[in-house]
């Protein structure tokens, strides 16, 4: 697991999650912006990708009842939380997961209770899908908007 230098044990992906869960609270609003800790497991689902069970691992988190119980707004924070970490995969990965990590970013859309978001995951789903992760910009968080 690739490591940054300066940053201890903290993993790239760990890196990633923190700085959307920070643009998210940002984008969210006030009332909401509390710091959420993801309920899943970063390692455990980019093993699961690495091994072409991203969608069968998608589809375990969602099921769970840490996310089914959420609040819309925390579902969806979860959910963005979820895309980056997809989008990571698929720029670190090998082609051969792409298609399933669309097909993945595309469950998160029907999951979002957020328009905005909803068209941000088909958007990532679709550059997945066409091999453009690399010019995907990931520091454009899937947040929820804050209405």
């Amino acid at each position: 697991m690739p490591v940054l230098p300066g940053h201890g044990r903290k993993t790239v992906i760990e890196m990633v999650i923190r700085k959307f869960m920070f643009l998210s609270a940002l984008l969210i609003g006030s009332g909401a912006a509390h710091s959420q800790d993801s309920v899943f497991d970063t390692t455990a689902l980019q093993k699961a990708c690495q091994q072409q069970g991203c969608h069968a691992r998608i589809e375990q988190i969602l099921a769970s009842s840490d996310v089914a119980a959420m609040a819309p707004e925390e579902r969806n924070s979860q959910l963005a939380l979820l895309a980056a970490v997809l989008i990571e995969i698929a720029k670190t990965g090998p082609a051969n997961i792409w298609d399933e990590i669309a097909r993945s970013l595309v469950m998160l859309a029907e999951f979002s209770t957020d328009d905005l978001q909803v068209l941000a995951f088909r958007n990532a789903a679709l550059a997945v899908s066409r091999g453009e992760v690399g010019l995907f910009d990931t520091t454009s968080p899937f947040a929820v908007s804050p209405n």
